[in-house]
């Protein structure tokens, strides 16, 4: 089957040059990635050792430089090449490591046999971590012939994905049991790697709940908030009708209540305002956090960049594309900027896209799911009469559990 999948993937090679040459035209690609993925990437002159890690995109590799940072500190010997898949992706990464000379950062080669070989013969990796759901046949079959050790981080594995995989039982097998080591983000993925025929896994919880301290109390910031105050989101259309009714419902607790609405597409702030002023006309557009002496009683926000800020002082969140039924089979979002803050996280029924996430949310009493806006408005009163500050301690602590023993078994294959 292995001998199939690479006439395939030699076959479709002339078209993949095609189709890369044009993401070029619509920034998808530039020079850099587009001769990296399809033709070859030189390596930098050192003599170290080499640890490869590497992730699609920006979620994938974020999840991971907690352990880049303790091998960068830990494992001097070592320089760490991190390949990604999108021009998004090499900036988060630059942005990052731009004070480390031990990073090195390339764009992976599509898997075609003779780009593959020739990928790890220049680098030579002493030990590879495939991030989440990486699983590239042609890489995996030459590292296992090389006998370099080869690990999955995050190992996650979509019920759909596995059955394709079942269908073709040899090669799977043959894949599968190249692998060293899985550790898995949850065990419903654990169980899944071990019937796929990986011979050691492993789950110690998602690393994407492992934060830096640091960066938290870099990117706090404080607002003189002088009324109760809630935020809703990354809100879809139809979510923010929803919104305004659980502030209709906090208004007769609480008659001073702000609510503040950010919407996953903030282009439409101004058509979304002009909608909800049909329901509540004391609705205004801000651009900033700045909002100290505004009379209006429901906020919505038009420009990105700015979550961060509301998640570190505004301790009940609503994360939207959950009440969509449309959506349910892309249902969700990533709810863990707003956790790492220790905020209270309220989200609807359907989160396919972060179940384990959310899953996982809710086993440690962090994330609560809603059923309407009675239910909603309910639960943040609740809240803004008993809040807490333990739930930011607990979440950095189970981050801190998780990167100690993910590193302690890592350590063997040093």
């Amino acid at each position: 089957m292995l001998f199939f999948y690479r006439l395939i993937t030699i076959f479709f090679y002339p078209f993949l040059i095609f189709y890369f040459f044009l993401r070029i035209f619509f920034k998808k690609e530039n020079l850099d990635s587009f001769t990296q993925k399809i033709f070859f990437s030189k390596k930098i002159k050192n003599n170290s050792k080499i640890i490869w890690f590497h992730g699609a995109s920006i979620g994938e590799v974020k999840s991971v430089f907690p352990l880049i940072k303790f091998y960068l500190k830990n494992k001097s010997e070592f320089s760490i090449l991190i390949t990604s898949t999108t021009l998004s992706s090499k900036k988060i990464i630059q942005n990052e490591f731009s004070n480390y000379e031990r990073i090195i950062h390339r764009f992976l080669p599509v898997d075609i046999n003779f780009l593959t070989r020739r990928f790890l013969n220049n680098w030579n990796p002493d030990i590879i971590f495939f991030i989440d759901s990486e699983i590239w046949p042609n890489f995996i079959s030459q590292i296992k012939t090389k006998k370099i050790p080869l690990i999955i981080l995050n190992g996650r594995i979509t019920e759909k994905t596995f059955m394709r995989w079942k269908k073709f039982k040899n090669f799977c097998n043959e894949i599968f049991k190249s692998f060293d080591l899985c550790i898995a983000s949850s065990e419903d993925s654990k169980k899944k790697f071990e019937m796929l025929g990986i011979k050691k896994v492993v789950h110690y919880g998602n690393l994407k709940f492992i934060f830096d301290k640091n960066s938290i109390s870099k990117m706090k910031s404080s607002m003189n908030l002088k009324r109760k105050c809630w935020l809703a989101s990354n809100t879809h259309e139809g979510e923010e009708e929803l919104c305004l009714k659980v502030h209709n419902l906090i208004k007769i607790r609480y008659p001073d209540i702000l609510t503040i609405i950010v919407p996953r597409h903030v282009s439409r702030a101004k058509k979304l305002q002009s909608h909800l002023k049909k329901i509540n006309d004391n609705i205004e557009i801000i651009s900033n956090q700045n909002f100290d002496n505004t009379k209006a009683e429901i906020l919505i926000v038009d420009v990105f960049g700015i979550l961060s800020k509301f998640y570190s002082n505004l301790k009940n969140v609503f994360i939207g594309k959950s009440m969509v039924k449309e959506l349910s089979n892309e249902g969700g979002q990533n709810p863990l900027e707003a956790i790492q803050f220790g905020c209270k996280v309220y989200h609807g029924p359907y989160t396919y896209n972060f179940h384990e996430i959310y899953d996982f949310l809710k086993k440690n009493n962090m994330s609560k799911e809603i059923s309407d806006s009675k239910d909603l408005a309910n639960e943040i009163i609740h809240n803004f009469q008993n809040s807490s500050t333990e739930q930011s301690k607990d979440i950095l602590k189970i981050g801190e559990n998780i990167l100690d023993k993910t590193l302690k078994e890592i350590d063997n294959f040093f």
